[in-house]
């Protein structure tokens, strides 16, 4: 092996191992969007989780939207949001998608369920 394999060989891996800190960071960040919508899309399957899962939907909507207060426009979302509406500085996809679902997930309740006992199922 001479020195320009070796180089080659540590570019590629660096490459790789930028691709997934960049997936990584993407799925850190949207983690709350995930979360959120899973928790929503909980209460239409065991229906008798919604009194304790909606105040927490609703609180972090609150949060949310506060945080959504930064960048150039004033409308970046951040990734803090117990910060008390303080912009955190933090942007990206994975924020303005958290922001938005928490904020949506409170829509769950205008939802009719997928499937009930008494849906007929079509194959």
């Amino acid at each position: 092996m001479n020195r320009t394999t070796t180089a080659t060989s540590i570019n590629s891996g660096k490459t790789r191992l930028c691709r997934l800190c960049v997936l990584h960071v993407l799925t850190v960040s949207s983690f709350k969007a995930y979360l959120s919508r899973w928790m929503a899309a909980s209460t239409k399957v065991a229906p008798w989780l919604y009194d304790e899962i909606k105040p927490y939907l609703a609180a972090s909507a609150q949060a949310a939207a506060l945080s959504c207060s930064g960048g150039d426009d004033g409308t970046t979302c951040g990734t803090r949001w117990w910060n008390n509406g303080v912009w955190d500085g933090a942007t990206g996809v994975g924020q303005q998608m958290s922001a938005l679902e928490v904020i949506q997930s409170n829509l769950i309740d205008r939802v009719r369920p997928r499937f009930t006992r008494l849906s007929r199922f079509a194959c």
